[in-house]
């Protein structure tokens, strides 16, 4: 791809004129057609034939904060992911900070005969070709490059959170305070209790889920607790 310097002496000696600037979307779509050649000398050649003295042209770039990652692409990431994958991700943002992102990988140069718009689009896909990947694409590739190792994590999570949840429901069975909560908002009441109180916090991972809030399966646990109780309540009264 040619650089400004060599792109406006090759239209000087042409004797054409040449601009650059910053095209919308519309210039390549409304009544435009590219040179099936791409060649920069077929569109001088045009150029010429048509009489035209001016042409334009716009480099693109591209987008340095598509190949970084940063704290937004990890929301939905837990820490014990993040434990396996963060080397390869500090290995790859600073791979990215020594590419020169002001190097183009689009050239577009265009004139106006008429009512058209003709142009040719140089390209050299110079970080693709490299083999790099934007972030999204590349932390997708991370985690399936580990996913043996991040399935064995989630398998062992899944089994440390079974077990927390059935310890958590000994906890509530043998609470007297669960035992006071005689309505609906007493019951509500108590389950935040449980993701404040002290010898909770051990359970802390079940009570809430990964964005903080109450986990619903324990507002099921908690009704369906009460409920057992009650009938158990009942079947002692009438014998």
């Amino acid at each position: 791809m040619k650089t400004r310097t060599e792109l406006n002496e090759l239209f000087e000696q042409n004797k054409i004129n040449l601009y650059e600037m910053i095209a919308s979307e519309d210039v390549y779509k409304s009544k435009c057609m590219q040179l099936a050649s791409n060649s920069l000398d077929e569109l001088i050649e045009l150029s010429k034939a048509n009489g035209i003295s001016t042409v334009y042209y716009e480099y693109f770039h591209y987008n340095k904060e598509a190949y970084h990652m940063d704290e937004e692409e990890f929301d939905d990431i837990s820490d014990e992911v993040m434990a396996v994958i963060n080397e390869d991700i500090q290995e790859y943002n600073s791979l990215m900070e020594t590419m020169d992102y002001s190097k183009p990988y689009i050239l577009k140069v265009f004139c106006n005969i008429g009512s058209l718009t003709i142009f040719a689009s140089i390209v050299d896909d110079w970080l693709t070709d490299q083999g790099i990947m934007p972030a999204n694409e590349k932390l997708g590739e991370l985690l399936d490059t580990h996913e043996s190792t991040l399935n064995e994590i989630f398998e062992n999570r899944e089994e440390r959170m079974n077990i927390l949840f059935d310890e958590l429901t000994e906890f509530i069975k043998n609470d007297d305070e669960f035992y006071k909560c005689t309505n609906a908002t007493f019951r509500r009441n108590y389950m935040y209790d449980l993701a404040e109180r002290e010898e909770t916090q051990k359970f802390i991972e079940v009570i809430e889920d990964d964005e903080g809030y109450i986990n619903r399966k324990i507002q099921m646990l908690i009704e369906e607790l009460w409920r057992d109780y009650r009938l158990s309540k009942k079947r002692l009264d009438e014998e």
